[in-house]
């Protein structure tokens, strides 16, 4: 691990960021980026969230549309 956990303490609440845009889907958890994939292709479809070896307890969900990318010249 590099740098200093991106984890609450047991029993703190944590934030998640999905940020999905274009091509492109990047994961913050607390404010530091955990991944980045590039190259996806689905734009529509199911959200999933998902616990890997842990019970997940969620609060509060906001979905919020992106504003469009500004093109380019």
């Amino acid at each position: 691990m590099t740098g200093p956990p991106n984890e609450n303490p047991v029993g703190d609440w944590g934030s998640y960021q999905i940020i999905a845009r274009g091509d492109t889907v990047e994961i913050m958890v607390n404010g530091k980026s955990m991944n980045k994939i590039t190259g996806c292709n689905v734009s529509t479809g199911f959200i999933g969230i998902q616990s890997e070896g842990a019970e997940l307890e969620l609060r509060k969900i906001h979905l919020e549309p992106l504003a469009a990318p500004i093109k380019k010249k």
